[in-house]
């Protein structure tokens, strides 16, 4: 799900941000994040045959990435 927030005076570049007292995030603008899920899914491909249940963790967690990526910053995209 995308959140909306009041649009800002300042262009807002990728990197951590913090809104007020709680923890601080990392913000990837839209057009960065293509990239990532561009390299993400050739780390997925390149990894798939590995059988340790840590690589399989972190890939579901980089297709979880990925799938957010693709379905809501760049499809999400075109409905601004």
């Amino acid at each position: 799900m995308v959140r909306k927030f009041a649009r800002v005076t300042n262009r807002v570049e990728s990197g951590a941000i913090q809104f007020g007292d709680d923890w601080p995030g990392l913000f990837l603008r839209g057009d960065e994040s293509k990239y990532l899920s561009m390299s993400i899914q050739y780390v997925l491909e390149a990894l798939k045959a590995n059988t340790d249940i840590s690589a399989k963790l972190a890939l579901m967690h980089l297709e979880g990435v990925k799938k957010t990526i693709d379905e809501e910053v760049v499809q999400g995209d075109k409905n601004a």
